[in-house]
């Protein structure tokens, strides 16, 4: 039997490395996955931007690589979709919500509104809304790279949000609205 899990044994998302969440199966690729999976991936163009609307005094809207700037975060997390697979080990790059939210967006926000909640829309058009104060937990990513190497369509480009400690009940192809950079 073994003993108790260590933190070395850990992935961000608390289950002993090498063991997986009941029902899942390991594989080991990233395969492209969510509801438009049969149609092409969204193209990401050059230098893309992510636009801020709602109850704020303007839209802000700035490149990924303003946004995620000198913030740059590592994450070694697995990966388990509500389909029943998971990919274990993987690297993620990006920058924290929080920061993203308290660094940009605060600031904006209409005077007198309160923000309880999040629309995020990826370029492929999918949305969700999440509570503000789930999306400012400490381990929510906004990943602009995986593995090394910028995200690409498949994944979520240009930029993904992931929240390793939550259980994900779908995993969102990207963040916010997309744009080229004029």
């Amino acid at each position: 039997m073994p003993g108790p899990a260590t933190v070395a044994d850990m992935t961000e998302t608390t289950h002993r490395r090498g063991a997986l969440p009941p029902g899942q199966r390991e594989i080991n690729f990233f395969p492209r996955f969510g509801r438009r999976s049969d149609q092409p991936a969204p193209t990401v163009r050059d230098n893309p931007t992510v636009v801020f609307g709602g109850a704020l005094t303007a839209p802000i809207e700035m490149t990924v690589d303003e946004l995620v700037g000198a913030d740059r975060r590592e994450l070694h997390a697995d990966f388990h979709c509500v389909a029943g697979w998971s990919v274990t080990g993987l690297h993620w790059e990006g920058v924290s919500f929080a920061d993203v939210y308290r660094r940009v967006i605060a600031a904006a926000v209409l005077p007198g509104a309160v923000v309880t909640h999040v629309k995020v829309r990826g370029l492929d058009g999918e949305h969700f809304v999440a509570e503000l104060s789930d999306l400012m937990a400490d381990d929510v990513l906004l990943a602009d790279r995986l593995d090394g190497g910028p995200l690409d369509g498949d994944h979520g480009a240009p930029l993904r949000p992931g929240q390793p400690s939550a259980v994900r009940v779908r995993q969102h192809q990207a963040c916010m609205s997309h744009r080229r950079a004029r």
